[in-house]
């Protein structure tokens, strides 16, 4: 049984702690979530939910984990509670009850977006912002930043754009940085970046690739 599970939604993540877990398992198990996948989780934004399982004393060092990492506490993301007690809002959870998060906006310089499974952004990456997911990132838009698919090893995961501009594309351990031809280049057309025999391929979208996002 894991000892918590961590979900997605238009502001942040939220810890959700197993309440027939021991302390120390949940500290544990979530020491080495973190520090396996320390890039998805620098900058992300958190709050926990332990259903009155924990003292404030054992929240408070689970808090001080996340801190510690490059966290950030956010006390306004809305837990599952207070979304039972509040009026419907949307919802960053696709029609499928997945932890796939949907934007649709513009992502501006200095943000970091994270999404525990795939990330869709309709609209625009600009320049210094951040794309940071565990499955696929699709971008209906220009994607002119960094993004980071399959950041907990998902090698399978792709990057789609309907303008391909970032400045690097990692997918799992792979990384590519965009070549300066790129952008001197009249590109109209969707492509999506993937991983063979080692390595990031950029390739115009095909029909075929539909399974793959």
């Amino acid at each position: 049984m894991p000892a918590f599970s961590i979900k997605g939604t238009k502001n942040g993540l939220v810890i959700c702690i197993e309440p027939r877990c021991e302390f120390e398992e949940i500290k544990r198990e979530l020491i080495n979530k973190l520090e396996k996948a320390s890039n998805f989780f620098k900058g992300a934004r958190f709050n926990i939910f332990s259903a009155g399982s924990l003292s404030a004393e054992q929240l408070q060092i689970l808090k001080n984990i996340c801190l510690d990492r490059g966290m950030t506490l956010d006390t306004s993301i809305v837990l599952p509670t207070q979304q039972n007690n509040s009026h419907p809002q949307a919802s960053a959870k696709d029609s499928s009850g997945t932890d796939n998060i949907i934007l649709r906006k513009n992502i501006r310089s200095g943000q970091i977006v994270t999404a525990p499974k795939d990330l869709v952004i309709v609209g625009n990456v600009n320049p210094g912002a951040e794309l940071i997911a565990g499955g696929s990132i699709i971008v209906m838009g220009s994607l002119r930043g960094t993004v980071h698919a399959g950041a907990f090893g998902d090698d399978t995961a792709v990057v789609f754009a309907h303008e391909m501009q970032p400045s690097q594309i990692r997918i799992a351990q792979f990384v590519a940085c965009s070549p300066d031809t790129r952008e001197k280049e009249k590109i109209n057309y969707p492509e999506i970046a993937y991983v063979s025999n080692n390595m990031i391929v950029i390739e115009k979208y095909k029909k075929e690739f539909l399974n793959a996002i």
